[in-house]
């Protein structure tokens, strides 16, 4: 990890490990302590991975992506499934913190330290109304961004035109919005050019830029809640059942039955990747 990004540790709860990847439970006050520090340490990059159980998941079928997430510098709950499984384990509460609404405070606190934001990804129409919407709410923050050439692997078309603009405008905050696991391991693959590039944090907000846009409705608040955003977003979009599917009904079957599948920092040492 960075020395010095989490002055705050010692006041928050170990992380626990969800099928080998690592969860912090650093509350919400303390996350966003935290990411003001790094907003004021130009020399290093901060990743911060927002996870809920389709990413663990994954991260449990696949080694390299769970390494990478266990490299990241915060990893915050995001998705209701997770936030219930770690409860259960730990007895504690524990803050939600959606990449969606995640977008809002790092606008707020780049502009409060005179940072930029880059927001990579979503439809080129849809990057557009989202810059719209947090240039209206954040007006003196300069916000750049760009919708890449559409690719089903790592590396994007439009590579050397990324790292030239990143070059260019030295964002305080880039939010990659390419989903999962693409967006984390694309953060990995070129976080020595995105510390080159002046980058102080670096996350994967998925499908932020749709609900920016506005062309995309988030659940109502009582439905984040009860935990059925799922569900929301399944009717907003069906092709989305087939990726459900293939981790929602396992993630809720593990976390009953195995005893294992949600660990303690002190009974599950870190697995590869772990720093």
């Amino acid at each position: 990890m960075n020395a010095g990004f989490f002055p705050l540790r010692t006041a928050n709860p170990p992380p626990v490990y969800v099928a080998g990847t690592r969860v912090d439970l650093t509350c919400r006050a303390d996350v966003l302590t935290q990411l003001r520090v790094a907003l004021g340490d130009q020399g290093a990059l901060h990743v911060v991975h927002t996870l809920n159980p389709e990413i663990c998941m994954n991260a449990h079928r696949n080694p390299a992506y769970r390494a990478t997430l266990n490299k990241g510098d915060l990893n915050v709950v995001d998705g209701v499934g997770l936030q219930r499984a770690v409860q259960g384990k730990t007895g504690r509460d524990v803050d939600r913190i959606c990449g969606s609404d995640l977008i809002y405070d790092l606008a707020e606190l780049a502009q409060t330290a005179h940072r930029s934001m880059y927001i990579l990804g979503g439809a080129p129409d849809r990057l557009v109304k989202a810059k719209a919407t947090l240039r209206g709410l954040y007006p003196d923050l300069k916000i750049h961004g760009r919708a890449p050439d559409f690719s089903t692997t790592l590396s994007l078309p439009d590579h050397d035109e990324i790292i030239a603009d990143l070059r260019r405008t030295r964002p305080g905050v880039l939010a990659v919005c390419l989903g999962a696991p693409r967006q984390e391991m694309w953060i990995a693959q070129n976080r020595a050019l995105l510390q080159q590039c002046g980058v102080s944090i670096a996350s994967g907000l998925g499908g932020t830029v749709d609900f920016l846009s506005g062309d995309v409705r988030r659940a109502p608040k009582w439905m984040r809640k009860s935990g059925l955003e799922w569900a929301f977003r399944l009717m907003q979009n069906p092709r989305r059942l087939r990726r459900q599917i293939s981790a929602l009904p396992e993630f809720a079957l593990r976390v009953r039955f195995d005893r294992n599948f949600v660990s303690l920092a002190d009974t599950n040492p870190p697995l590869e990747g772990h720093q």
